[in-house]
C-alpha cells in the first residue's frame, strides 16, 4: 500500500474501437529469429586495391576494388566490397583484439560480361597460390597496407590445376579477337575448350600465319566419269589440292565474323574407296571419294588467295 503523501498512480489510458481490416496485423506466425548486426553504408565508398606480389614485392597482378558497405559488431567488423568489374566479391573481416584481417573471396559470373572484364579476375585467381603475397591497400594517407604470405590457394576445388590461367589467356584471346573484328559481344554461355583452340587459330590465321588442319583424310565429291578418272591416273602418286573460298565465315555461339579469301592446301598420296566411288557414280550418278593425306605435308590453311610455292 502506497503511503498516503504520494499520489495513487493512473490507471492506462486505453480507447477501444473497430479496427479496420488488411493492416497485416490479425495473425503473426514467426517462423524464426534472426540476430544481426548493423549495416552501415559508406557514404564515399572506400576505395582501394588487391595485388598478389612475389615475395621481393614485385607486383604479378592487381585488381581495384570499391567497399561500399561495412557490417559492425562487439569485436570488429566486416567490410563488403567488389572489384570494379563486379565479378570478384570481397569481405574484409577485421579483428581489434589482435589487430588481425581475413580476406575472403568469392568469385559470380553475371549472367552477360564481356571476355576482357573476365581476365583480370581469372589471372588474380591464378596466380593466388603459396608462394605469392597478397597486399591489400587503400586510396588516403593514413589507412596503411596489408600484405601477407598466400597460404591457400583461390583455385575453385571442382577446377582443374591451371585452369584459371587457361580462361584468361583464352578470354583474353576472345577480347584481342573481337577488337580485330571489331564485332564485340558477350561472353557465350556454352565457350568451351574447343572454341578456345578455334579462337587461337582464327587470331593466327589473322596474323598471316598457316595453319595445320587436324585429321587423316579428305572427302571430294565427284559427279561424272572423267573427274573419277582424272583422280584415279594420279592414284598412286602424291598430288596435291587447292581448294579456295571467297569467303572464310567463322562462327561462335550465335556470332559469326568475315574472315575474307581464304586458301586450304591438300596434299594426298592415296585413294581408299575407289572401287566403291565407281559403283555409287554408277548407280546414283555421283560419288565420294576419299583421299588420304599424306603425312610428310600436312595440309594448311591460310586467309588470301594462294601463294606461290
Amino acid at each position: 500500500m502506497l503511503p498516503a503523501d504520494e499520489p495513487s498512480p493512473l490507471p492506462p489510458a486505453t480507447t477501444t474501437f473497430r479496427a479496420a481490416h488488411g493492416l497485416g496485423l490479425e495473425r503473426l506466425v514467426v517462423s524464426g529469429v534472426r540476430i544481426t548486426s548493423p549495416r552501415q553504408e559508406v557514404t564515399s565508398p572506400l576505395r582501394g586495391q588487391v595485388a598478389v606480389q612475389q615475395p621481393s614485392g614485385v607486383p604479378l597482378v592487381s585488381l581495384p576494388m570499391t567497399f561500399t558497405h561495412r557490417v559492425t559488431g562487439m569485436d570488429g567488423g566486416t567490410l563488403h566490397g567488389r572489384d570494379d568489374t563486379g565479378v570478384l566479391r570481397v569481405l574484409l573481416r577485421y579483428t581489434p583484439r589482435d589487430h588481425s584481417a581475413k580476406l575472403t573471396f568469392s568469385f559470380e559470373l553475371p549472367e552477360s560480361v564481356l571476355p576482357q572484364a573476365m581476365v583480370p579476375v581469372l589471372r588474380l585467381i591464378a596466380l593466388s597460390r603459396p608462394g605469392h603475397f597478397l597486399e591489400v591497400g587503400f586510396a588516403g594517407a593514413g589507412t596503411g597496407r596489408m600484405r601477407a604470405p598466400i597460404t591457400t590457394s583461390m583455385t575453385p576445388a571442382s577446377w582443374e590445376a591451371g585452369e584459371a590461367q587457361l580462361w584468361a589467356d583464352a578470354f583474353d584471346d576472345l577480347a584481342r579477337l573481337q577488337t580485330r573484328t571489331s564485332q564485340f559481344f558477350p561472353l557465350p554461355d556454352d565457350f568451351g575448350k574447343r572454341d578456345a583452340q578455334m579462337v587461337k587459330e582464327v587470331l593466327a590465321l589473322l596474323d598471316g600465319e598457316k595453319i595445320v588442319l587436324r585429321g587423316e583424310t579428305v572427302s571430294v565429291g565427284v559427279a561424272s566419269a572423267e573427274d573419277l578418272d582424272l583422280l584415279a591416273d594420279v592414284s598412286g602418286s602424291m598430288f596435291r589440292v587447292t581448294v579456295g573460298y571467297q569467303s572464310m565465315l567463322f562462327m561462335l555461339g550465335e556470332h559469326q565474323m568475315d574472315l575474307g579469301t581464304c586458301t586450304e592446301l591438300y596434299t594426298m598420296d592415296k585413294i581408299l574407296n575407289m572401287e566403291e566411288a565407281r559403283r555409287d557414280l554408277a548407280a546414283h550418278g555421283h560419288a565420294t571419294v576419299v583421299l588420304r593425306l599424306a603425312e610428310r605435308f600436312p595440309a594448311v590453311r591460310y586467309l588470301g588467295p594462294e601463294r606461290p610455292a
